[in-house]
């Protein structure tokens, strides 16, 4: 469910705040990393993981890592620990291009759902850029 490389945390559709701590009981400061509390609870307690809350489309904040989008994570991610101390990779919602430079999302965020455009996120030597498959081969 959940992936962590470095400061890099990768999941469907995001990590948020509300969800994590307020929803789960994370605690930031405990021994557990993210990455196990959320598979933990993917392995045992996948009911977690349900869509809740009103938004049929998902736009709230508190909205699960399959559910949740972009502007309420982002939103619901201000001014807490996982602005600050994570980037996010997330999928599950279509975006055009993947914004690489961090323009719309302070580089906090990478949404990577940009099939139309076959790109896909590449991260090599502490950086990120964006590979384009183009007639069947993958290109930098």
């Amino acid at each position: 469910m959940c992936y962590q490389l470095d400061n890099i945390l990768c999941s469907h559709a995001g990590i948020g705040h509300n969800w994590l701590v307020t929803q789960t009981g994370y605690n930031p400061d405990g021994e557990t990393s993210i990455v196990d509390h959320v598979n933990n609870l993917w392995k045992f307690k996948p009911n977690w993981f349900m869509f809740n809350g009103f938004d049929p489309y998902g736009d709230s904040k508190t909205q699960t890592p399959i559910w949740i989008r972009p502007a309420s994570l982002m939103s619901g991610n201000k001014q807490t620990f996982l602005k600050t101390d994570y980037i996010q990779i997330a999928g599950h919602t279509g975006v055009r291009r993947i914004d690489v430079e961090g323009k719309a999302t302070g580089g906090r965020y990478y949404f990577i759902d940009a099939l139309e455009e076959s790109q896909y996120l590449v991260y090599e030597d502490g950086k990120f850029s964006v590979g384009v498959v183009a007639d069947d081969k993958q290109s930098f």
